[in-house]
């Protein structure tokens, strides 16, 4: 579970436990039926504010689904998305440290393959050529898993996690492994073998976790997500 706090960083508890468990932050006189709705209708209407800000010409602040419509309707080829994605990635990732394994020539042969299938005309997964960063807590075949860990810090897996087989299978390409806290134990991203995830609203505050990698990763859109992202506030 993740957000992008707005508590400052540090090595120990989080100030934010004490804020989050506060009930002057729950109204009291809410139930549970009337929070279960509130959720339910959000997900009725599309965040068009979010959209408005966001710049459609850069496939990286597209949505996940424009993103495979415009792949599937030959706008956009796997070689491009990605290729805007690993740019953004370098230009933004030193800041945040927010994918602390990065496998572009491994991206690279996927997205080759990808664009020869679809080329071929063979039939394309729901993922396919997303490209997608796994949380360094699940193992990637082939690829460095560390758990956060200076345990595992030279751990490579011979075998996928079940999301990353069914992910790979469904077509995404896998760009890297987002960072978390040792184990996932943790409500800041900071470890022993990668260092501190920073919040790219404001760099001096943490990101949370202990997906904090993998949240500020979607939020630079080094990686795509549900809905188009929004860089007004942004301060990388």
């Amino acid at each position: 579970m993740s957000g992008l706090s707005a508590t400052r960083t540090f090595r120990g508890r989080s100030s934010a436990h004490k804020m989050i468990n506060s009930r002057s932050m729950i109204p009291d006189k809410l139930t549970r039926r009337e929070v279960l709705t509130g959720i339910a209708m959000t997900s009725l209407f599309p965040i068009a504010s979010l959209k408005a800000e966001s710049d459609s010409s850069q496939p990286c602040f597209t949505s996940a689904v424009e993103m495979a419509q415009l792949i599937r309707a030959k706008k956009l080829s796997a070689r491009e998305a990605l290729d805007e994605h690993l740019k953004q990635i370098d230009r933004v990732n030193p800041k945040v440290n927010a994918i602390v394994t990065l496998v572009a020539e491994m991206a690279v042969e996927a997205a080759a393959r990808a664009d020869e299938m679809q080329a071929r005309g063979e039939q394309l997964g729901p993922l396919h050529d997303l490209p997608v960063a796994h949380k360094d807590l699940f193992d990637t075949r082939g690829i460095r898993t560390t758990f956060g860990s200076p345990l595992y810090k030279d751990y490579v897996p011979t075998e996928d996690n079940i999301v990353v087989e069914y992910m790979r299978r469904a077509g995404a390409i896998i760009v890297g492994k987002t960072n978390t806290p040792e184990f996932g134990a943790g409500s800041q991203t900071f470890n022993t073998v990668f260092g501190v995830t920073r919040n790219p609203y404001d760099l001096s505050k943490t990101c949370g976790g202990s997906s904090g990698g993998a949240a500020v990763a979607l939020a630079c859109g080094m990686v795509p997500g549900r809905y188009r992202i929004r860089r007004r506030r942004l301060a990388v």
